[in-house]
C-alpha cells in the first residue's frame, strides 16, 4: 500500500490602515468611515475561489513586491456597508503569512510586510450571465520606503536651509562627516537618521507594526567609502548606499522580514567555491542552508553554459585614479607576480585555447581604512597608496573566485510544494536519493491560491549538481544510479 501526504495550507492577509483621510481635496469632507486610521481589516474573508496572493523577493531588488487578488464583497465598518476597492488606499499597510502544512501549535510565519502601491477593481459578467467583481491590490515590502526617499540638491530644497556648501548630507541629515567612513556605518546612518525617522512619522502613533528598521545584520566588510561621493550624490536612499558600498559584485543589500521586526542585511556575497564548503570571502557570513527533499520538487530545470565565461579580470578604483598613479601601479600588474589574478588563460574553466579571450570588468567606490587620509608625508603616503594597491587586488581576487568556475556551476528555477522557511539568501541542499548538491537562491516567490495550493518557486544560481556529477565514479558509484536510490 502506497501513503499519500495530504496538506492544508494555511494563509492570513491583514490590512492595518495607515491612511485617515477627512477631506477628498481639502475642502470637501468625507463620509466618516474614512476618517480614522490604525483599524484592521482581515482580507481572509475575502480569498474565496479565484483568489490569489502572490509575493516576490530578491536578493538583486530594492524591494519585494505582493499582488492580492480579491473577492470583491462588501466591509462593514460602522453601520456602513463599502467595497474593498472603496477603503483601501495607497500607503496602507499589508501583513501576509502563509504556511504550508497544517499545524496548531505555531502561528502562520510571516513572508512578507509591505506598503499597497495601486488598487484596481475588474468587473465582467460571467459566462452564466453572473457578474463577477474583483480587487487587485499591488504594493511593495518595506523596501518601498528606501525607494520613495530620494535625496535632491536643490536651492531652497527646504525652506530657509539653501544647501550652498560641498557637505550636503552632513548639513541636512549631520551624517558622514568622516575621512575614514566604514560602509556598514554609512548604512546605519542611512537608516537612524533618514530612513527610521521617517517611517516613524509614517505609521499611526501606537501602531503594533515595525516602525523602524531593525540594524543588527548590517555586516562589517572591512571597507570604508568615499566622504566626498556620499555627500553629492542625488537619486533614491537605495541608490545611494548601493553605490558607495560595492553592493553588486562584493556585497549584497536587502531586506528580510522576521517575526520580530523587518531587518536590514547588508553582507559580503556568501558565495562558495566549488568545493561547497569554503567561503569565497573570509567575512561573508556562513551558508544558511536548508535541505529539499526530491519528493517536494515539483519541476525543475537547471543549465550550464559559457555566457559567463571571464578570463581577463580588471577592477578600477576610480576614487583615487585622480589623485595618485595608482592606475599606473594597477597597469604594471600585468609583469608582477599578481598577473594570474588579473589573466586566467590557462585555467581549464577559462581556458583561452576554448573560450578565446573574454573580460569581465568591475568597478570599487571603496577602500581600506585609512585610504582617505590626505596630507601625509611622502613615506606615509607611499605607504596609504600600497594599502589601496592591495584593496583593488582584494577586490580583483574576489571577482576572480566568485567566476572562474561558472561553466561547470549551474544557474535555473525550482518549483516545490510551498516552503515559507526558505528565503532569499539561502541555500538549498537538493536531495535526490544518494546524489546531493547545493544552490544557492537569489529570489522566492510565493503563490497561494485557496483550493488550489501553496507553491514556491525558487531562482537558483551557483549549482553544485555538475561538479557533484563529475566528482563521481562510474558502475555502482554513478551519479545516475545514486540519484534514484530510495
Amino acid at each position: 500500500m502506497r501513503t499519500v501526504d495530504t496538506y492544508n495550507p494555511q494563509l492570513k492577509v491583514t490590512l492595518h490602515k495607515t491612511i485617515g483621510r477627512e477631506t477628498v481635496e481639502g475642502n470637501d469632507p468625507v463620509s466618516t468611515r474614512y476618517k480614522s486610521a490604525d483599524y484592521i481589516i482581515d482580507l481572509s474573508p475575502y480569498l474565496g475561489d479565484g483568489a490569489s496572493v502572490l509575493t516576490s523577493k530578491s536578493v538583486r531588488e530594492p524591494s519585494g513586491g505582493f499582488t492580492l487578488l480579491l473577492i470583491d464583497r462588501f466591509h462593514g465598518k460602522k453601520d456602513s456597508f463599502e467595497s474593498l476597492y472603496g477603503l483601501i488606499e495607497p500607503m496602507d499597510f499589508i501583513e501576509i503569512r502563509m504556511k504550508h502544512e497544517h499545524d496548531d501549535t505555531t502561528e502562520i510565519p510571516i513572508v512578507m510586510r509591505g506598503f499597497i502601491s495601486e488598487i484596481r477593481r475588474a468587473e465582467s459578467m460571467g459566462a452564466d450571465g453572473q457578474p463577477q467583481r474583483s480587487v487587485v491590490l499591488v504594493g511593495q515590502d518595506y523596501g518601498k520606503i528606501w525607494q520613495m526617499l530620494q535625496i535632491l540638491f536643490l536651492p531652497g530644497y527646504v525652506i530657509g536651509q539653501d544647501l550652498i556648501t560641498n557637505f550636503r548630507l552632513f548639513e541636512r541629515y549631520g551624517m558622514g562627516f568622516e575621512t575614514n567612513y566604514p560602509s556598514h556605518k554609512f548604512i546605519r546612518d542611512v537608516f537612524e537618521k533618514i530612513i527610521n525617522p521617517y517611517l516613524k512619522g509614517l505609521m499611526p502613533e501606537g501602531s503594533s507594526n515595525p516602525v523602524e528598521f531593525k540594524l543588527d545584520r548590517v555586516m562589517d566588510d572591512g571597507s570604508r567609502t568615499s566622504i566626498s561621493g556620499t555627500q553629492n550624490q542625488e537619486g533614491t536612499l537605495y541608490n545611494l548606499m548601493r553605490m558607495y558600498t560595492d553592493v553588486g559584485i562584493w556585497n549584497e543589500l536587502f531586506i528580510q522580514d522576521e517575526e520580530d521586526g523587518v531587518h536590514v542585511v547588508f553582507r559580503p556575497t556568501p558565495a562558495l567555491k566549488v568545493d561547497g564548503k569554503t567561503k569565497i570571502q573570509e567575512r561573508a557570513p556562513d551558508p544558511e542552508i536548508i535541505d529539499v527533499p526530491i519528493g517536494r520538487v515539483i519541476n525543475m530545470t537547471v543549465s550550464r553554459s559559457d555566457a559567463d565565461i571571464a578570463n581577463f579580470y580588471w577592477v578600477r578604483s576610480p576614487r583615487f585614479d585622480l589623485n595618485s598613479d595608482l592606475y599606473r601601479q594597477l597597469f604594471a600588474v600585468h609583469a608582477s607576480p599578481d598577473k594570474d589574478t588579473v589573466l586566467l588563460a590557462n585555467y581549464p574553466n577559462t581556458s583561452e585555447g576554448l573560450y578565446g579571450l573574454r573580460a569581465m570588468y568591475g568597478e570599487t567606490q571603496t577602500g581600506p581604512n585609512d585610504a582617505y587620509t590626505s596630507g601625509l608625508k611622502e613615506a606615509e603616503e607611499d605607504k596609504r597608496r600600497d594599502k589601496v594597491v592591495d584593496w583593488v587586488k582584494h577586490r580583483r581576487v574576489a571577482m576572480v573566485e566568485q567566476n572562474k568556475d561558472n561553466v561547470v556551476l549551474e544557474r535555473g528555477s525550482l518549483r516545490m510544494f510551498g516552503n515559507e522557511r526558505i528565503r532569499a539568501g539561502m541555500y538549498i541542499n537538493l536531495k535526490r536519493g544518494a546524489f546531493n548538491a547545493l544552490y544557492y537562491v537569489t529570489q522566492v516567490d510565493h503563490s497561494f491560491v485557496p483550493y488550489n495550493g501553496f507553491v514556491s518557486t525558487l531562482t537558483l544560481e551557483r549549482g553544485l549538481g555538475f561538479v557533484e556529477r563529475v566528482k563521481m565514479e562510474s558502475g555502482k558509484q554513478s551519479p545516475w544510479i545514486a540519484e534514484r536510490t530510495r
